[in-house]
């Protein structure tokens, strides 16, 4: 599947675009980065993330199956000190590091996960792209 992303900018004569084939074009920020980088393009600057501890029991209330609707289901996962992400729409797992109680971010784009809670409980995550509703816990 071809997938593509377009940077362009208002004020400047510069326009970016980044395309790839690939299951979800997970790649295309790191390529999209990697040329703003090379040709100095304005305002572009990489997104740092810290993450912070969290012991595999803290993380447990993340686990469990979420359902993304017409994409199907991931399963949530402790691992270590991150939570690992599978299911049938990734070609290979996610892993996700905490930067604070509610927001973690995917290890390989930075990408933020911003988990819901109702009651002290987990019951959803929202990213750029998806929601995803807790159906079960494991």
């Amino acid at each position: 599947v071809l997938r593509a992303q377009l940077i362009a900018w208002k004020d400047s004569p510069h326009a970016l675009v980044g395309m790839v084939i690939s299951d979800n074009g997970s790649i295309i920020p790191e390529v999209v980065q990697a040329v703003a980088n090379e040709y100095d393009l304005p305002g572009y600057a990489p997104t740092v993330r810290t993450p912070v501890a969290m012991s595999p029991e803290a993380l447990t209330p993340y686990v469990g199956t979420y359902d993304l609707g017409r994409l199907g289901t991931v399963t949530f996962a402790v691992d270590g000190e991150r939570l690992k992400i599978t299911g049938e729409i990734l070609s290979e797992p996610m892993y996700l590091r905490p930067e604070s109680a509610t927001s973690f971010f995917n290890i390989a784009d930075g990408e933020l996960i911003e988990f819901e809670f109702e009651n002290d409980q987990v019951t959803g995550f929202r990213t750029p792209r998806n929601v995803g509703v807790k159906i079960d816990t494991e």
